[in-house]
């Protein structure tokens, strides 16, 4: 069983009532987190994670590796069918530093890590009012 394919994997119910199919339990399915609103100190992290109909917390690792030195409070979001937006996160960074981040995702059937990525966190263009720029 895999939800990293966005997909769940069936089986057949064991009750004596016929071949019917039944959905297979499943960790959390995440959708690949972005970095969002950005300020001259600080940047925010977002994601959409599926509880699977379990009860399902996450937290994001952050760090300027993929040793991830940092990581976000644990969040807890329910047990829904349909993905939950997470709640802004913000992080407080360094300028020009390359930042890896990802989500990872936990409930009773298991933790789900999302896939590495990267964004670098520039200062702020000479003259721009919004202040420091992401690239990723």
């Amino acid at each position: 069983m895999s939800s990293t394919s966005g997909k769940r994997l069936c089986r057949r119910r064991g009750d004596g009532r016929g071949g019917h199919l039944q959905p297979s339990p499943t960790t959390a399915t995440i959708d690949n987190p972005l970095p969002g609103t950005i300020t001259s100190e600080s940047a925010e992290l977002r994601a959409s994670i599926n509880p699977n109909g379990d009860d399902t917390t996450y937290h994001f690792e952050y760090g300027t590796s993929t040793a991830y030195e940092a990581s976000t409070p644990e969040v807890d979001i329910g047990s829904g069918q349909i993905d939950q937006p997470s709640p802004r996160t913000s992080l407080v960074l360094q300028p020009n530093t390359t930042y890896h981040f990802r989500v990872v995702a936990h409930n009773i059937l298991g933790t789900e890590t999302g896939q590495d990525d990267t964004f670098v966190y520039d200062t702020p263009a000479k003259g721009c009012p919004m202040g420091a720029r992401m690239r990723w």
